[in-house]
């Protein structure tokens, strides 16, 4: 999330464990302060219909290189 903020699913996952990595995704991560806390959420960033995939960018370099999303900008 940002250089000292981490999300950790070892510990913890959610139902988000299911969105799949992309070069060309179609939600994005944003972080919400709702009340004293702060909330990873994930918002689409192109129309999603019945059955498509959901993905993100993980902007994560250990993930350079093993990209297989086989969209045309893919960096894998």
């Amino acid at each position: 999330m940002t250089d000292d903020v981490w999300i950790d699913a070892a510990r913890a996952g959610s139902l988000m464990r299911y969105v799949n990595s992309s070069c060309a995704p179609n939600l994005r991560m944003e972080v919400w302060d709702i009340g004293r806390q702060k909330v990873a959420v994930y918002v689409t960033v192109t129309d999603v219909q019945k059955y498509d995939d959901l993905t993100t960018s993980y902007n994560d370099p250990e993930w350079v290189g093993q990209c297989q999303c086989g969209k045309p900008s893919c960096i894998g």
